[in-house]
């Protein structure tokens, strides 16, 4: 991706930071606040790259 200059947005990083990943008691889906944590993380990226933000 980087040498085609293609932005990531690595959420895995993201969700990595916590400790419980924000998942679930299920350990599959996300919790509600890392439904959020994901949800700012990719309106941020995707502003940045329309140049909004």
């Amino acid at each position: 991706m980087e040498r085609e200059n293609i932005p990531v947005n690595d959420l895995y990083s993201l969700c990595k930071q916590d400790k419980r990943y924000y998942k679930c008691e299920d350990n599959l889906h996300h919790s509600a606040e890392g439904n959020e944590i994901i949800a700012q993380q990719v309106a941020k990226v995707i502003l940045e790259q329309l140049g909004i933000e």
